[in-house]
């Protein structure tokens, strides 16, 4: 039995592409101070640069340190980013802080090299 959990625990694992964004930024206030404390940022996903169609959108409450904040979206498993909606359009994200206008202009999202290697490597047998 010892020797199948070893065989077993050494086959290697098929590890899925990760599914979700990280979203890093800064925001400042109008005066340029560093906005602080727990902030709403809705993060929405549009087919074009200006108007366009909404794809995806998400609420997260973020902790804000000296302005910086991290975001991953797409990881609540309710309102995920699947492959088909980021493989289907060009998408341009949008940021909104608390009840403000949204933040412009939108910024396109693009693939990192890490990301575009392992689609590669998924399709290799």
């Amino acid at each position: 039995m010892p020797l199948l959990t070893f065989i077993a625990l050494s086959l290697p694992f098929a590890q899925a592409v990760p599914q979700q964004l990280t979203q890093q930024g800064r925001l400042l206030d109008a005066a340029g101070v560093s906005i602080e404390g727990t902030q709403a940022l809705t993060f929405r996903l549009y087919d074009t640069a200006v108007g366009g169609s909404l794809v995806w959108d998400e609420l997260l409450w973020l902790d804000m340190n000296n302005g910086y904040y991290t975001a991953m979206l797409g990881a609540d498993s309710n309102n995920p980013l699947d492959s088909s909606l980021l493989s289907a359009y060009d998408l341009w994200l949008e940021i909104q802080v608390n009840n403000n206008a949204p933040l412009s202009p939108r910024q396109y999202i693009a693939s990192a090299p890490f990301a575009r290697r392992a689609e590669l490597a998924q399709g290799v047998d």
